[in-house]
């Protein structure tokens, strides 16, 4: 069987059968857990004990802080491409330890920032429906908030966002833009509404790995001089959205020269 027909599971699987198959010692895992199930993460990790008893070392990649007390033995923590130190598992691998370390302050002052209430009406969903998908769904998102959506695999949360940005189309429902209802049949419609989205598949969805920092930045309006792209306006721009991103790169490099994390904060610059 083809390894596309897979499932993101299944094909972790198979690419550590492909290291196995050259009889590897120490498996580097990137983030392997990033579009997995909770049912395939646990299987992933069954695999991975068993490998570390059998004596591999395992080099084990993650933002996720619960997979780090759930598997590391050691845990190495690196900040803005530097290193910052190593804790042993035992009474001083704790979460605040390694926050501390990866933030470069503790939990508390995280926690304690001031907030600001809420203004007004922003984004308004109401009896969103699309067949197969999902069904009646409403909510508002206020000026200054942060609406989070949650559910299992396969709950609509992914479909809900689509529709709202216009890549799949709704069956019922409307949607109103600070009051004002609004028609969005396109990406297009929506860039043009004010509406951004970062999909969970950056890779595939979100960039153009062969293209430079600066044109993915630009990608939804890319500037022009006399019908010809503005290379200089375009790196401003670029360079201006990526600091409000907190990424400090090259703006002529390729995109998939990245990490995930700064390749994400491309997605989030554009």
């Amino acid at each position: 069987m083809p390894t596309c027909r897979l499932s993101i599971g299944q094909q972790q699987i198979v690419e550590l059968a492909r290291a196995l198959a050259i009889d590897a010692k120490v498996i580097i895992l990137d983030e392997p857990t990033a579009s997995l199930s909770v049912h395939e993460s646990e299987k992933l990790f069954a695999i991975l004990r068993e490998l570390r008893a059998s004596g591999h070392l395992l080099v084990y990649v993650s933002h996720r802080l619960a997979e780090v007390f759930d598997l590391a033995d050691r845990a190495t923590v690196l900040r803005d491409g530097k290193y910052v130190g190593t804790v042993t598992r035992g009474p001083e691998l704790t979460e605040k330890t390694l926050i501390r370390m990866m933030v470069g302050r503790g939990l508390d002052e995280l926690t304690n920032l001031p907030s600001t209430p809420p203004g007004d009406t922003v984004l308004e969903v109401n009896g969103f429906t699309r067949m197969g998908a999902f069904r009646n769904i409403s909510f508002k998102v206020r000026r200054g908030e942060i609406v989070g959506m949650a559910g299992m695999v396969g709950a609509g949360r992914t479909e809900v966002a689509r529709c709202i940005v216009g890549v799949d189309q709704l069956d019922a429902g409307s949607m109103r833009i600070r009051g004002e209802e609004i028609k969005i049949a396109s990406p297009a419609d929506a860039v043009k509404a004010g509406i951004a989205f970062l999909t969970e598949d950056r890779k595939h969805q979100g960039l153009a790995l062969r293209m430079s920092r600066a044109k993915n930045v630009t990608l939804a309006g890319t500037p022009t001089r006399a019908g010809f792209v503005d290379r200089r306006r375009q790196n401003e721009l670029a360079k201006s959205s990526l600091a409000r991103a907190s990424a400090h790169m090259p703006v002529t490099r390729l995109a998939e020269q990245l990490s995930g994390g700064n390749q994400q904060k491309v997605v989030l610059a554009q």
